[in-house]
């Protein structure tokens, strides 16, 4: 069983799984947040650490699992449906659990890239601005790249490149909001937005916007 880990707009997945269908390899596909529930650690009879969970509702097994792709994506910070029941609760209590949870939720992902694995959430933690500054010294091009904190830097960057977008520095987060999650996503920068922005804001990544091919 293939395990692949993604989000629900991400087409160089849907390729991939062209082919799957076509070799008739059995996958599953998990996107983006991914809920992890009704987690058992345990240790095998050969002594190796394994596990069972439902992952986004799918029950799943280590067991089962032959290859592991990681594409892109985060975890929700605590099984689905306990941030509702943390609303009325001590902060102290609250991110005990977090990190409670963490510490299993890391195990579960060692188990898993144990598996032969194509990328791993465990290297995916790079910063965009040290990813274009080894792309340039590789000799790669980049799209012009500013980060802003005051509005009158980004009208003038803006004169300069006609299109901008802006995007996390770091990788995707998801963010719990009682019943609700929401996940960053590069967003291009609106003309609407100026009337929105304060004359300073916090340091944002901001680009050029380049037409995909």
């Amino acid at each position: 069983m293939v395990v692949i880990l993604t989000d629900a707009q991400e087409p160089t997945t849907d390729q991939v799984i062209d082919w799957l269908r076509y070799f008739q390899v059995p996958f599953y596909r998990f996107n983006s947040p991914f809920s992890l529930d009704r987690l058992t650690l345990f240790f095998d009879d050969a002594g190796s650490l394994q596990f069972r969970t439902r992952l986004n509702g799918q029950p799943l097994s280590s067991e089962d699992i032959s290859f592991c792709w990681y594409r892109r994506g985060g975890f929700k910070d605590l099984p689905e449906g306990a941030n509702e029941r943390l609303v009325n609760a001590p902060i102290q209590l609250g991110e005990h659990l977090r990190q409670e949870y963490s510490i299993s939720l890391n195990a579960f992902l060692k188990i898993l890239f144990r598996r032969p694995h194509l990328n791993s959430p465990f290297h995916a933690q790079l910063n965009k601005i040290s990813v274009l500054e080894a792309a340039l010294e590789v000799g790669l091009s980049i799209p012009a790249t500013r980060v802003i904190s005051e509005k009158g830097e980004l009208r003038r960057f803006q004169e300069e490149a006609a299109e901008l977008i802006t995007k996390d520095m770091e990788e995707t987060k998801v963010l719990t909001l009682g019943p609700h999650d929401f996940v960053h996503a590069t967003s291009e920068f609106k003309k609407e937005s100026w009337n929105r922005l304060e004359a300073q804001f916090f340091p944002s990544l901001v680009q050029e916007k380049i037409a995909k091919a």
